[in-house]
C-alpha cells in the first residue's frame, strides 16, 4: 500500500517500492560498515601503547574531542542499523509474502472467520466455510521476489492487474473484503452512554485504576460523549469499547452541532462503564432487537 515516508520526503508504493528497498539496504551496510571502521579506530586509539598487535601499525590519535565525536557516531551508525535494519526486514518479509499490512490483517481475520465456521458448523455450507483462505497474490517466494525485485529496480506490471494464483482472481480479496465488513456490520451494537465521557486517554479521576491501566494498546483517538449520546460498538476490550457516534441530524440540535463537526464520522475508544447497551443492529432483517443490557 502506498505510504509517505518522511525521511525521503516521498510515498512508497508500486513504483519505487525496489528502490526504497535497495535504499534501505544501503543505509543498513553503510551504517554498519562505519560502526565497524570506528570501533576499530576507536580501539586503536585507546590500546595503541599497550596493546602488543598494535606495535608496528600505523597510530591513531584522535584526542579528547575526537573520541567524544568517535562514541556519538558509533552510537548513531548502531541506532540506524538496528532501526533501518528493522524496516529493511519488514519490507523484505512482505516482498517474499507479496503481502502488505494490511493485507497481513485481511488474511489473518479470514483465516479467523473460516475456523470460527468450522467450530460452530451445522450445514455442508458452513463446512465449506471453514476452508483455509488462499491469498492470491502469493505466488511462491521466487515469483514473488520478481514482482518487485529486478536489476533494473522498475516497477513491474502497469500496478492495476496483478498475476494471481490458479483459482483466484482479481477481486478474491475484495470479496472477502466486503464479506468481512458486512459481518462487522451484523455483528455491531448499539450502546447508550449514561455517565459522561471526558475523552482523557487515561481518564484515572473519572473513571477509576482499573480503566486506566488497562488501556486498549492502540494510536485510534477516544472520544468525548453526553448522557445520551448513542454509539454503534463494533469492538470490545474488558475496559473500553470502540464506535462510531451516531448523529442523528434531524434530531441534533444548535448547540450539538456547535459541539460536533458533523461532517465528519466521531469514531473512538471511550470507557465501558460508561455505557449501557441497549438493543443489537440488525442490518440482515433492518430490524433491531432490543437487549438492554447494563454493562458494569
Amino acid at each position: 500500500m502506498d505510504h509517505h515516508c518522511p525521511w525521503i520526503n516521498n510515498c512508497v508504493g508500486w513504483g519505487n517500492h525496489a528502490h526504497f528497498t535497495c535504499f534501505l539496504l544501503s543505509a543498513t551496510l553503510g551504517c554498519a560498515q562505519a560502526a565497524v571502521i570506528l570501533c576499530i579506530s576507536l580501539y586503536h586509539s585507546i590500546y595503541y601503547r599497550t596493546a602488543p598487535q598494535l606495535i608496528g601499525q600505523p597510530r591513531v590519535h584522535l584526542g579528547l574531542y575526537g573520541t567524544i565525536l568517535c562514541v556519538f557516531a558509533l552510537g548513531f551508525s548502531i541506532g540506524v542499523v538496528i532501526a533501518v535494519g528493522m524496516l529493511l526486514w519488514l519490507q523484505v518479509r512482505a516482498i517474499i509474502r507479496n503481502r502488505t499490512g494490511i493485507e497481513d490483517w485481511i488474511l489473518a481475520k479470514a483465516n479467523f472467520r473460516r475456523s470460527e465456521a468450522t467450530a460452530n458448523s451445522s450445514s455442508s455450507s458452513d463446512a465449506n466455510m471453514g476452508e483455509r483462505f488462499v491469498f492470491p497474490y502469493d505466488l511462491g517466494i521466487r515469483r514473488n521476489i520478481q514482482q518487485v525485485m529486478n536489476w533494473t529496480c522498475q516497477p513491474v506490471g502497469d500496478g492495476i492487474h496483478w498475476p494471481v494464483q490458479y483459482g483466484c482472481d482479481q477481486y478474491t480479496l475484495t470479496r472477502e473484503q466486503l464479506a468481512q465488513k458486512n459481518e462487522k456490520r451484523l455483528k455491531t451494537r448499539l450502546y447508550t452512554i449514561f455517565r459522561p465521557v471526558s475523552g482523557y486517554w487515561f481518564p484515572i479521576f473519572s473513571h477509576g485504576i482499573r480503566v486506566c491501566l488497562n488501556f486498549p494498546c492502540t494510536d485510534e483517538p477516544r472520544i468525548k460523549l453526553a448522557i445520551g449520546d448513542k454509539v454503534q460498538v463494533t469492538r470490545w476490550r474488558k475496559h473500553w469499547l470502540f464506535g462510531e457516534l451516531v448523529q442523528q441530524r434531524d434530531e441534533i440540535s444548535t448547540e450539538e452541532r456547535n459541539r460536533y463537526d458533523t461532517s465528519e464520522r466521531v469514531r473512538g475508544w471511550f470507557p465501558r462503564r460508561c455505557a449501557v447497551e441497549t438493543n443489537r443492529v440488525n442490518y440482515k432483517n433492518g430490524v433491531s432487537s432490543q437487549n438492554n443490557k447494563k454493562i458494569d
